[in-house]
């Protein structure tokens, strides 16, 4: 079984390249050559039309793609809130520099906090939950987030499950925290996306066709 956290692997692997119409299904019968793969399930939080009213636009539409190739997705949320933070002050070596520094800042700034709520949660206790009801032999993560460390360590420990990792930040290391834990650990690459891209369009389950967004041509 393999379990996709969305925003992970967008933001470590697709964001900036010309991807976004990744076939997850495909991606993983690569990366998995070997295995026999039960069931796909693919964990994001619908993203906010505030910075950009497209972008809720198009998630949707590859949401719908996804479920069309026969992934399972699991919908969070993001929650949006004003709030008050202290400001950085740059360190100078003059100490008369950065007290004039100080002075002139502002101690604390307004900003937007965008918070995803739901998805490295959902994605663990399905991880957990499948392994006790015997639905895997084998779970692959595909992940980079250190906060699904206890969920892996439980079902190997105690379902004696093997959990392989693969690791969808092309520029970074496996975290440390997440390494002892792998029984087999793997990477994606930008030629593994560009082979494994979804058809478009792509008939949905209602039979109407889903088409990638032109954005992402």
């Amino acid at each position: 079984m393999v379990y996709v956290d969305g925003f992970n692997l967008y933001f470590g692997a697709i964001k900036g390249t010309n991807c976004k119409w990744l076939d997850i299904l495909s991606l993983s019968h690569r990366l998995l050559p070997n295995n026999d793969i039960l069931g796909i399930k693919y964990f994001t939080a619908i993203v906010s039309g505030k910075d950009d009213p497209g972008s809720p636009i198009r998630q949707n539409i590859y949401v719908r793609a996804l479920k069309a190739s026969g992934v399972q997705v699991f919908l969070g949320l993001f929650s949006y809130t004003d709030v008050w933070r202290r400001a950085t002050i740059p360190k100078v070596q003059n100490p008369k520099e950065q007290h004039q520094l100080y002075s002139a800042s502002p101690i604390s700034v307004q900003v937007r906090d965008a918070k995803e709520k739901g998805s490295d949660v959902n994605l663990a206790s399905h991880l957990i939950t499948d392994a006790w009801l015997d639905a895997y032999e084998a779970a692959v993560v595909v992940s980079n987030d250190s906060d699904l460390a206890t969920a892996i360590q439980l079902v190997r420990q105690h379902k004696q499950k093997i959990v392989g990792i693969i690791n969808p930040q092309r520029t970074c290391e496996l975290a440390s925290e997440l390494r002892p834990l792998a029984d087999f650990k793997l990477k994606v690459r930008l030629a593994d996306l560009q082979a494994c891209q979804l058809p478009t369009p792509i008939v949905g389950k209602n039979g109407k066709q889903i088409a990638k967004p032109p954005e992402w041509a």
